[in-house]
């Protein structure tokens, strides 16, 4: 109990219900406080910062536009050339890893 009043900073986290479930169960499964929980999570876990990640994003957006800009010519009749395909390949890695980075693949 001691050790609560020397928390002195509060913070408000927001969820969806999945998000919150999610929660329930697991801080369940912990055996812990909510707020013993809480701490653990926020403090354990690494967090990944990517410079412009903003910037970067938009620019894969824009590459993948223009990847499936080529998969329609190819779906036409046209051919496309093998290195079109192993970009668009290096291209689905990378979203992959970006989301990963972000936490979106979870």
């Amino acid at each position: 109990m001691a050790q609560n009043r020397t928390r002195q900073k509060q913070i408000i986290i927001r969820m969806t219900c999945g998000e919150y479930t999610v929660y329930e169960k697991r801080l369940e499964k912990s055996q812990l406080s909510g707020n013993s929980f809480g701490i653990k999570c926020l403090l354990n876990h690494p967090v990944n910062v990517i410079e412009d990640m903003p910037e970067l994003i938009r620019q894969l957006k824009m590459l993948g536009n223009n990847l499936n800009q080529l998969t329609r010519a190819v779906n036409a009749g046209y051919t496309m050339p093998l290195e079109v395909k192993v970009l668009g390949e290096g291209v689905d890695r990378l979203w992959r890893w970006l989301k990963s980075v972000r936490g979106e693949g979870r």
